[in-house]
């Protein structure tokens, strides 16, 4: 006989010693919305990860690498092959960091980039530190850094005392030198603004009428293409250009 208890308000339920408490395994169906749904979380994992990446240095050359004149714009050079170009230059240079610690958050071709930039657009510390999502001291660190080094290789490697030959300067002689085929150099004075300072010496041996203030000056030589090839020591403001 099925044996049964009795409650209190008289119903009668089964005895659960009978009942079937074996657990179900879940169906494919489940199974598989569970898979779908791990599948989209997982996108969305990466998607969100990609999107800190990007939160975390808001430019880098990757993102203008593809555009010529992006390129031109921020760096002054005419494509991404010649940014490359230099990064490998500086890639076999023993980069001295200027505060002697090495910068490593930064790529070197995003370092690269953030110095062009300076020299270009002129951008400021702050402008530069929060593109590049580093601090200030990060900024003048890789600028003074990279400065120095290309100084080093395009300058005192390639052109220090080897100003182009006059038939070196024609192969690349631009149309408004055709009336001077034999110039090599063009020179002159430029001065770049300092901070002043204290010493009443040093201020007069500084101040630039010229410019109304307290500078630096140095004689350039640029051959007709526009190449530097020759950059003198810096003086003080108040020297005469005919020095």
């Amino acid at each position: 006989m099925l044996s049964t208890t009795v409650e209190d308000e008289g119903q009668i339920e089964p005895d659960p010693s009978h009942l079937d408490t074996t657990p179900k395994s879940p169906s494919t169906s489940n199974i598989l919305l569970l898979e779908i749904e791990n599948e989209m979380l997982r996108k969305e994992n990466d998607t969100l990860k990609k999107e800190l990446e990007k939160q975390k240095q808001t430019f880098s050359f990757s993102q203008i690498s593809s555009h010529p004149d992006r390129v031109n714009y921020y760096t002054g050079l005419p494509d991404a092959a010649t940014v490359f170009f230099l990064e490998a230059l500086l890639s076999k240079f023993d980069l001295q960091y200027h505060f002697d610690w090495n910068v490593q958050k930064i790529s070197l071709i995003d370092q690269l980039l953030l110095t062009l930039m300076k020299l270009r657009l002129n951008c400021g510390v702050l402008d530069l530190a929060t593109r590049f999502n580093c601090s200030r001291a990060t900024v003048t660190n890789v600028f003074i850094t990279i400065s120095c080094a290309l100084y080093d290789i395009l300058y005192v490697g390639m052109m220090e005392n080897k100003i182009p030959s006059r038939l070196k300067n024609q192969t690349s002689l631009p149309d408004c030198f055709q009336a001077f085929p034999n110039c090599r150099i063009v020179l002159d004075c430029t001065e770049v603004a300092v901070s002043n300072t204290e010493s009443l010496d040093t201020q007069s041996h500084l101040y630039s009428h010229y410019k109304g203030g307290t500078t630096l000056k140095a004689l350039i030589g640029v051959a007709p293409n526009g190449i530097i090839t020759f950059a003198s020591d810096l003086y003080g403001g108040s020297t005469s250009d005919k020095l």
